[in-house]
């Protein structure tokens, strides 16, 4: 006896594609839509100035300000192709931030899967922090963006990928050159490196065909490469960070910290006093991201780092 075969229609799923393209349109809507709407303010307005002189001139301006002059020289040449509206010069961070829905995605997919990968793709797409940064003609898109983009290359470090460190090096003098606060972002990696050659006797993966020393002594050249290529503007970094005005009171730890989680979840439009219960919850969240999670589906990539350093990720 046979069976008939069924006549309803199977339910095909939308593919990963697909869902990946919509989360890019939402993320482009969130980022150029009316990206015009209002005119430059004073930061803005000091961009736009020092993008429209001469490269020399640029770095002369940027060595009397409190910003290194990466992001105003990709701005110069930005102008020269795009204009100088409002519109033209906010888009270089436009772009940027709709990149780092793209980077983000990738990293989710090489640390855990590709639903994983999706849904951070999402949150990054939609998150306030940086769709309002995304519409700025300043450099922390730009910051942002490679930040996230020397993390994957990092992590595809780790897993032993030809060229990976070597990308790493030139994305990670780009961000020195781009904010003074990209430091923390290296001191961050380097604290990721040293917990995966901690825990490699004990988290050994086969993910790499080298022994630990040899990653160490493979990572110490890259960090002297990043140095090297910043060196030239060292020394105006160390006076313009050592020498720059600073408040005289700074605030105390936990509201400061509150504050940082507020605005990086919840945006600055939302004042503290209103946000508390989100602001438990996303705490909430980050904690119970540091309990152990399943295992690795058949056929995907383990991480290649400890559950210390996959929280550390998971807090960036």
């Amino acid at each position: 006896m046979t069976t008939r075969p069924s006549t309803h229609p199977t339910k095909r799923r939308p593919s990963r594609t697909i869902i990946l393209l919509l989360i890019l349109l939402l993320a482009a809507l969130l980022r150029f839509y009316r990206l015009d709407a209002q005119s430059f303010w004073n930061d803005e307005g000091n961009s736009a100035r020092l993008a429209e002189r001469s490269v020399a001139l640029i770095l002369k301006g940027a060595a009397g300000d409190i910003h290194p002059p990466g992001y105003y020289l990709a701005l110069h040449a930005w102008r020269a192709v795009l204009g100088e509206s409002e519109f033209a010069l906010r888009s270089l961070s436009a772009l940027c931030g709709l990149s780092i829905v793209v980077l983000v995605y990738a990293l989710g997919r090489a640390l855990f899967d590709a639903p994983v990968g999706l849904v951070a793709a999402f949150l990054a797409a939609v998150n306030p922090f940086q769709v309002y940064y995304s519409q700025e003609a300043r450099m922390y898109a730009l910051l942002a963006l490679e930040a996230v983009a020397a993390t994957g290359l990092l992590v595809a470090g780790l897993r032993g990928r030809r060229g990976a460190l070597g990308g790493y090096a030139l994305v990670a003098a780009a961000g020195l050159y781009t904010h003074y606060a990209f430091p923390f972002v290296l001191l961050a990696h380097n604290l990721l490196v040293l917990l995966w050659l901690a825990g490699e006797a004990r988290w050994h993966l086969g993910l790499v065909r080298e022994t630990p020393a040899s990653f160490l002594a493979r990572w110490l050249v890259v960090q002297a490469l990043v140095l090297l290529l910043y060196l030239p503007w060292l020394p105006t970094a160390w006076r313009q960070v050592t020498g720059w005005p600073v408040p005289r009171e700074t605030p105390a730890l936990l509201p400061a910290l509150v504050e940082v989680l507020r605005l990086l979840t919840l945006g600055r439009t939302i004042p503290t006093s209103a946000a508390m219960g989100s602001l438990a919850a996303f705490a909430f969240l980050i904690l119970l991201s540091a309990l152990p999670g399943p295992e690795a589906a058949d056929g995907a990539a383990p991480s290649p780092l400890p559950p210390a350093g996959e929280e550390m990720l998971t807090l960036a």
